[in-house]
């Protein structure tokens, strides 16, 4: 299984109920895991790796305490420069972090002011047809399943490659 997107955080905890299970809670076995937020209660790494423009330096942004991408440790990072993904931690276990090393091939996450955002979740975004290009090395010779989560845009298509 190949879980990708935004993550699933379901319910949460209220007087009498279990604590909230996450996505590989639920749905185990996952080849590959990447998120914006946390997708397993056990999971005790980073989110991604995180470079600004302006001196290409490049840190680590984990999460914040209720499992979602730590934005403030973005802004911080990035300051007035721009953000850019340049790799994505694997979160189920296997180590299959996706990484791009190219500079001009690097998703955007931060514009210079603030992290990019949809619908108030931060998101990666391409910003020309050469970002957004990971290099992830999983197999995918078997049956799989995958979760994704993505916004059309003009010029009305939208792009998932695998294999």
């Amino acid at each position: 299984m190949l879980g990708l997107g935004l993550g699933i955080n379901r319910g949460g905890v209220l007087a009498g109920e279990a604590a909230a299970s996450f996505l590989l809670d639920d749905y185990t076995g996952a080849a590959g895991a990447y998120s914006v937020r946390k997708l397993s209660s056990t999971y005790t790494g980073s989110a991604m790796r995180i470079r600004e423009d302006s001196g290409d330096t490049e840190t680590d942004i984990g999460f914040d305490s209720n499992g979602d991408l730590d934005t403030a440790a973005i802004a911080t990072h990035c300051g007035a420069n721009n953000g850019y993904v340049s790799k994505w931690y694997d979160q189920s276990g296997n180590s299959n972090d996706a990484t791009q090393a190219t500079f001009g091939s690097q998703p955007q996450i931060y514009n210079g002011a603030a992290v990019i955002t949809e619908n108030g979740k931060p998101i990666i975004e391409e910003v020309s047809v050469k970002r957004g290009k990971f290099l992830t090395p999983i197999d995918f010779s078997g049956d799989f399943t995958t979760f994704t989560v993505g916004r059309q845009t003009p010029p009305n298509h939208i792009n998932f490659s695998f294999g």
